[in-house]
C-alpha cells in the first residue's frame, strides 16, 4: 500500500469520512499514487523527476494531469514536489512560493553535491 493511501486512510479513520466506493475515485487515487511515488524517487534532477512522474502513469503526453496531480499533494515534506520544473528550465509554479522552491532545489542540489 503507498504512503500516499496509508495517510488518506488514517485521516479518513481520524474524520469519520467513508472510503470512496466508486471505481473513478479508485483510477484517479491510482494516478495519484503513481506520479507521487516516481517522484519520491531519490536523486532524481527535477527533469528526471517530471519525465518519472510523466512514465509512471503510463503516459509520456500526461504532463498537465502529473502537474495537477503534483499540485494536490498536501504532504510536501514526504513528496517533493518541488522537483517538478518546466521543460525550459523555469521554476513554474509552487504552492509554498517560487522563492521556497527555489531555495529547496539549491538545497538537495547542495546535499548532493556534499555526497560527491
Amino acid at each position: 500500500m503507498s504512503l500516499w493511501r496509508q495517510i488518506t486512510r488514517g485521516l479518513r479513520v481520524l474524520t469519520n469520512r467513508p472510503a470512496a466506493d466508486s471505481d473513478v475515485a479508485d483510477e484517479v487515487q491510482h494516478f495519484f499514487d503513481q506520479a507521487t511515488d516516481a517522484l519520491r524517487a531519490e536523486g532524481l534532477s527535477p527533469e528526471a523527476a517530471r519525465r518519472a512522474a510523466r512514465l509512471a502513469v503510463g503516459n509520456p503526453a500526461a504532463v498537465r494531469a502529473v502537474g495537477r496531480a503534483n499540485g494536490l499533494n498536501r504532504i510536501a515534506i514526504l513528496i517533493p514536489c518541488h522537483r517538478i520544473v518546466n521543460k525550459n528550465g523555469d521554476l513554474g509554479g509552487y504552492g509554498g512560493g517560487l522563492r521556497r522552491k527555489q531555495y529547496l532545489l539549491n538545497l538537495e542540489q547542495a546535499a548532493v553535491g556534499e555526497a560527491d
